[in-house]
């Protein structure tokens, strides 16, 4: 209420976190806070190599009763929230050849630990293909039929206050203002624009695709920002539809607003069922625009001749 912004509080909404998946948090995230805790965890394990927390462990601490901890281990699933939106990382002692899920050790994720302890850096396996932009473009400065701005606002608003999701594609040559306009939504709706380099991640060798994708949708979230893939035509040859599916799954289970952007013209076809998808096309502009455009673009960032024709 003072406009504190509580990291932990948030956390726990944006990805939906129960009280016991709140402890089970915390307690991995104890060594991050003071050392101490690693011999704590040794001794409780009555092994002082053991020094991250196992999962039996977390269990025995927050389980009343042993039905309750049969129960509690749903909460370490890959598809519950811990596990599915990476907040903790499940490990092996390498001295254990295939332990069972009891005997693997927890770690919270490191941009997590970062995020909890307020810093707002990227994710820094995500810094060479995402650059987050705080959005200084308005809706009124672009170069837009008004109609077409008005719709485009209020499908924005409205699936963005109702949490449900909403694809765009922006279609057209480089240069046309695909990002502009992906600019001026943003700031519509009061998020910053995370911006992905696609084909540069498409190419990437340091992390696995699938990874990407869903480190890049937690990064949104984290961030409060709206995702802008651009380079979406990387995506659309044969050779590369498992990895197209692998997106778009992600993006329609996504909360919120996502803009593709790309050249060639696409239909989802039987994909997105779950999400809103709008094609919207982008034409060059005309003679008449690009005069209009030209003015703002020469700010007086760039020394010019006070001669210039713009013609």
């Amino acid at each position: 209420k003072q406009g504190i912004d509580l990291r932990l509080e948030k956390l726990s909404s944006l990805f939906q976190l129960s009280p016991f998946e709140i402890d089970a948090l915390l307690i991995c995230l104890a060594p991050e806070i003071d050392l101490r805790y690693e011999r704590l965890f040794g001794y409780l394990q009555d092994d002082v190599t053991k020094r991250r927390p196992s999962v039996d462990l977390v269990l025995n601490l927050l389980s009343p009763t042993f039905v309750a901890k049969l129960v509690a281990r749903q909460h370490f699933t890959s598809t519950a929230p811990l596990l599915k939106h990476h907040l903790l990382h499940l490990f092996d002692d390498p001295s254990h050849q295939q332990p069972p899920l009891l005997n693997k050790y927890l770690k919270v994720d490191e941009r997590i630990v970062n995020y909890l302890f307020a810093s707002d850096e990227l994710d820094a396996r995500l810094l060479p293909y995402a650059q987050l932009i705080v959005p200084q473009i308005g809706v009124d400065g672009l170069l837009l039929p008004a109609d077409l701005k008005r719709r485009l606002v209020l499908l924005t608003r409205e699936k963005v206050h109702k949490d449900e999701p909403l694809i765009f594609y922006f279609q057209g040559p480089y240069g046309v203002g695909k990002q502009s306009v992906a600019e001026a939504l943003s700031r519509e709706v009061g998020l910053r624009l995370l911006v992905i380099d696609g084909e540069k991640l498409l190419s990437a060798d340091e992390i696995p695709f699938e990874t990407a994708v869903h480190l890049l949708t937690r990064e949104a979230l984290l961030q409060n920002a709206l995702l802008y893939w651009t380079g979406f035509d990387a995506l659309l040859a044969d050779d590369q539809r498992a990895w197209r599916d692998s997106l778009l799954r992600a993006l329609e289970m996504r909360i919120g607003l996502t803009i593709l952007a790309g050249e060639s013209t696409w239909e989802p076809m039987d994909a997105l069922q779950a999400a809103t998808y709008i094609r919207v096309e982008f034409p060059r502009p005309t003679a008449v625009e690009r005069m209009q455009i030209w003015p703002r673009s020469l700010n007086g960032a760039l020394p010019v001749e006070a001669a210039v024709d713009l013609a």
